[in-house]
């Protein structure tokens, strides 16, 4: 007999008092002289399927042996089979777990249950859209070959199936969004970007950004799919003006954030003027248009890096020389290790000069590395781009120069936080930053600020109103900060541009208790107070603890209504809370809470504080590297982090 495995023997130190079942572990059978064979009752669970009879151990009671793990057990008798049944579902060397699924074939094999072949296409599908699968999956050889062996009843589906399968699964999908969207009170904020594949073909993408019933803040690529020539504004506006009618949400529009492209200009122009002429858009659009805050921060400081061109040329093609070739680069890891590193130079990086964030890091790299590529210049005659002495020292000012800038890109441009709130403080400290070093004692720094400030003040010498609104909606500022931060820029316009920003403030506010007004021709508060009044009169026992309150409260609302204090008012009046202590404070969270003391407010907060400052959230959807474009389907609606 087969010695049973760990897992086994663990098992068979258990013994079950309520059926006096004893598993006995290597236990001798004495095998007694054959009786006659008499006709016993034939055995008809289907337990005995795993299952073989050997006969009597010496204290006269039958046994069988599992045909998977060899274990014993007693049986006949008071013992049943119900211990039998449990070993089954557990045994590890059992092929079917659960033996009332189990059926007898033709051939008097045992066969799984009938396979659900709806649930199995469904699963497939699924499956393909989870994985990044492409269609033809399913028409693969080995794994048509491979499913028939585990089971041959099921019918794996063709090609044409699945994406008939996938689209099914898409629009069910679609629909649920749709449904979940119409149900928020608040509206819903854009980005949009297009992009030209390798092969030419252009490809628009729209994600909606909006905070939903739990108050968290999503991200829903609403469409991906290919945006035919000519990309003009035009033709932009009317692609997305289709989409947002296809997902019913052309009346729920806040805003649209687009980088600095001349065609964006004009299509957002066309695209408001369009949503106006239904009224469908707050203030008659003001807000509408959002300036990629990411793409305005590339230009400023690819212009500041055009001073130091000279050096940074030098350095990226020295990363390019050592990268170029395996020996290179071994020979570079000896220079590494030369100079006192312990790694290798692998983690030397080449830039992308589209993007400055990529170059800062190129920078960082290769300054870590300026030893090895000394060493190198040294022993390689064919290396001849190594920078001199002076162009390291003006490499190393230039990255503690960008390296503030840097830490803002990373902060604004996130998808899965609020980033509307973080607008104006890091704005203002770019700013004040470059005011600073304008007056810098060393010239490459002086003269990279002085092209920075130029391009700095033509797009962003006015801050986005809209965006300045995030940061009063930060319980944490309120309006104070704003006045702390103008005061600090020029104290003579401080005072002008506070009340500006307050005047805008409250207008987009009162466009919140129209639309309550307009859909209710009673105020919330109102029925809340006289609800629970009648509430309280008809009840048996009216002085109940939680109606006092609740009508205390109402009581305060309508009191303050009755003063000519809205609940902006109450807000902005409301000591702002201390930093110190609410650092880590989650914006979102507190709207939710405070959300029945600000009803209109809190929808007001929803919209602004989900607008998207960067267009990265729609840019990333290009560049999924395990997703090929032409794997694509036409539309397909994708949910960030997390696919359909």
């Amino acid at each position: 007999m087969k010695t049973p495995s760990p897992s086994v023997i663990n098992a068979s130190n258990v013994i079950d008092d309520g059926d006096d079942i004893e598993i006995l572990e290597k236990k001798p059978i004495e095998k007694e002289s054959e009786p006659p064979k008499k006709r016993g009752k034939k055995e008809t669970s289907n337990v005995w399927n795993f299952f073989k009879k050997i006969g009597k151990g010496a204290d006269g009671i039958q046994r069988a042996a599992c045909i998977g793990c060899k274990q014993e057990f007693k049986t006949g008798g008071t013992y049943g089979t119900s211990h039998l049944h449990r070993h089954v579902s557990s045994c590890n060397f059992v092929s079917y777990h659960d033996v009332s699924q189990m059926l007898i074939n033709q051939e008097g094999k045992l066969k799984s249950k009938k396979i659900d072949q709806q649930l199995s296409r469904q699963l497939c599908a699924e499956a393909i859209i989870e994985h990044d699968l492409p269609y033809s999956f399913v028409d693969y050889k080995g794994i048509r070959k491979w499913i028939k062996y585990l089971n041959p009843d099921v019918i794996m589906p063709s090609r044409n199936t699945v994406v008939s399968d996938v689209k099914k699964i898409y629009e069910k999908e679609k629909e649920k969004l749709k449904q979940e969207m119409a149900r928020i009170p608040n509206r819903v904020c854009l980005t949009s970007d297009v992009w030209t594949a390798c092969t030419s073909e252009g490809y628009i993408c729209l994600t909606a950004h909006f905070v939903d019933e739990n108050w968290k803040l999503r991200s829903i690529i609403l469409n991906f799919c290919r945006m035919l020539p000519p990309h003009t504004g035009v033709e932009l506006s009317n692609t997305i003006l289709n989409c947002l009618k296809e997902w019913s949400l052309e009346k729920k529009v806040f805003s649209l954030t687009l980088d600095n492209a001349s065609s964006n200009d004009n299509m957002q122009d066309i695209l408001k003027r369009q949503l106006c002429l239904n009224e469908d858009l707050l203030c008659d659009g003001d807000y509408f248009h959002i300036r990629c805050s990411a793409h305005i921060l590339n230009l400023i400081v690819q212009e500041g890096l055009k001073v130091a061109s000279d050096a940074l040329h030098k350095i990226r093609e020295s990363v390019k020389y050592v990268k170029a070739s395996d020996g290179r680069m071994q020979k570079f890891d000896d220079c590494v290790r030369e100079s006192g590193g312990v790694e290798t130079g692998l983690g030397v990086r080449l830039d992308v000069t589209t993007r400055w964030n990529s170059t800062y890091l190129m920078l960082e790299s290769a300054l870590h590395y300026q030893k090895a590529f000394t060493r190198l210049n040294l022993i390689d005659r064919n290396y001849k781009y190594c920078p001199s002495v002076e162009e390291w020292r003006r490499a190393t000012k230039m990255r503690e120069f960008l390296e503030p800038f840097f830490e803002t890109t990373n902060l604004i441009s996130g998808s899965k936080y609020p980033t509307s709130n973080l607008y104006f403080m890091q704005v203002w400290k770019i700013e004040c930053m470059l005011n600073a070093s304008l007056t810098n004692e060393d010239e490459v720094i002086r003269d990279m600020t002085h092209r920075m400030k130029v391009k700095f003040d033509k797009y962003w010498s006015e801050y986005s109103e809209v965006l300045a609104f995030g940061a009063i909606l930060d319980p944490r500022s309120k309006l104070e900060f704003l006045q702390f931060c103008y005061s600090e820029i020029d104290p003579l316009t401080s005072e002008v541009k506070v009340q500006n920003v307050r005047m805008k403030l409250y207008k987009l506010y009162k466009q919140y208790e129209k639309r309550d007004e307009e859909s209710s021709s009673t105020p919330q508060s109102q029925l809340g107070f006289v609800g629970s009044l009648k509430s309280t009169a008809g009840s048996e026992n009216p002085i109940k603890t939680e109606n006092v309150f609740c009508r205390f409260k109402n009581f305060k609302n309508h009191t303050s209504s009755s003063a000519g204090k809205s609940e902006l008012d109450q807000y902005l009046d409301e000591a702002a809370l201390d930093s110190d202590f609410y650092e880590d404070l989650e914006v979102l969270q507190y709207w939710k809470d405070v959300q029945k003391r600000f009803p209109h407010l809190s929808i007001m907060a929803r919209d602004v504080l989900s607008i998207p400052i960067t267009t990265v959230a729609s840019e990333s959807a290009f560049s999924m590297e395990a997703m090929k474009i032409g794997s694509l389907p036409r539309n397909n609606s994708i949910e960030n982090p997390t696919p359909l």
